[in-house]
């Protein structure tokens, strides 16, 4: 493969990941909204600090890779 055909691969793919990482974005977003207008009724059933504090765990490490994603980008590009 040439230097211009891997140059070429290496583009499209970071445009692939680029557009699936805006959808898990946008995934996310979309699943803590939903969590926030469920959450006062999961609290009515059951004690929800254990799920609560999961998910701010995961959160913050999405967080922490999102940061990281954006500073690649902005090197990349």
């Amino acid at each position: 493969m040439s230097l211009s055909g891997f140059r070429r691969t290496g583009h499209a793919v970071y445009r692939h990941v680029k557009r699936g990482l805006r959808e898990v974005d946008a995934i996310v977003h979309k699943a803590a909204l939903v969590y926030s207008l469920t959450h006062p009724l999961l609290q009515q059933a059951f004690d929800t600090r254990a799920l609560d504090n999961g998910l701010l765990d995961g959160y913050e490490k999405y967080q922490t890779a999102r940061e990281l994603a954006i500073k690649t980008d902005r090197i990349v590009n």
